[in-house]
């Protein structure tokens, strides 16, 4: 018997292209579309391992769900420093990996999708949340003698026609920036 190492080769097969340029400069290989893979490093054994090839290993797939659950922790309750700071960590090219693999394990792709909606929707879905039963007051001068919440007080419901405020949140995205 030999020893042997597996390794996961990818799904597709990648487009090449080869020409001879001449003799002194050699052959030019290009690759069309090259396929992404997404790797994980683990540092005690100095080794990669294809994020699909988790699967394969139990404990490892075990110990990044539980850090990817760690990570949707510290960015609970609107804590905007740190899930910058994670967006770093995590970036949009693995969270896109990970919504466009269909050959993703269960428990990583959970994970991904679960801090994609912490870091990025949950704080501005909560805010809506809060804000949705909101009251609109006008901001007109004819109300500034008046008392509107006075129940005796005839014509206390104004008409909307001047500029209004209104509190509910809305969704503002920046590209990602470095110190």
């Amino acid at each position: 018997m030999y020893p042997v190492h597996w390794a996961r080769v990818p799904n597709d097969c990648l487009r090449t292209t080869a020409l001879k340029l001449s003799d002194v400069r050699g052959w030019s290989v290009l690759c069309d579309d090259p396929v992404r893979m997404l790797m994980v490093y683990v540092p005690e054994k100095d080794m990669s391992y294809d994020i699909l090839e988790l699967i394969e290993k139990e404990e490892l797939l075990v110990f990044h769900r539980q850090t990817l659950d760690l990570y949707c922790k510290l960015a609970a309750h609107g804590n905007q420093r740190v899930a910058h700071l994670l967006c770093s960590h995590v970036d949009e090219d693995q969270i896109m990996y990970a919504v466009k693999n269909h050959y993703l394990s269960g428990p990583m792709r959970q994970g991904l999708h679960d801090f994609l909606i912490a870091v990025h929707l949950q704080t501005h879905a909560y805010a809506r949340q809060t804000t949705s039963q909101e009251y609109v007051i006008p901001l007109i001068t004819e109300l500034t003698g008046k008392n509107v919440f006075d129940p005796d007080c005839e014509d206390r419901y104004p008409k909307i026609l001047g500029p209004v405020v209104s509190i509910l949140p809305e969704m503002k995205s920046e590209p990602l920036k470095s110190q």
